[in-house]
């Protein structure tokens, strides 16, 4: 699993789609908001510090995040209950 022998295993050399889609959300998070924890701020419109996969897709439509929506709400929902937290 280690391709480049350095000692970890990483998401990109596991799973290379995954880590590419949440390496560009990182940067467009960056870019628009500037980071991570102001995106989440802005998505979370009703202010429950959760989102849902349907808030999370309404608000990756609405500020314009173009990568598949799907792949990346998965990819965030570490805990597997099909919302985000802010400490995921």
């Amino acid at each position: 699993l280690d391709t480049d022998m350095s000692g970890y295993i990483t998401l990109r050399e596991i799973d290379p789609a995954s880590n590419n889609i949440l390496v560009n959300f990182r940067q467009w998070a960056d870019d628009a908001f500037g980071g991570v924890v102001p995106a989440f701020a802005a998505f979370d419109i009703d202010g429950s510090n959760e989102i849902s996969k349907v808030e999370f897709r309404q608000a990756c439509r609405i500020f314009g995040f173009k990568a598949n929506s799907f792949r990346l709400f998965d990819a965030l929902d570490v805990s597997g209950n099909g919302s985000l937290s802010s400490s995921e």
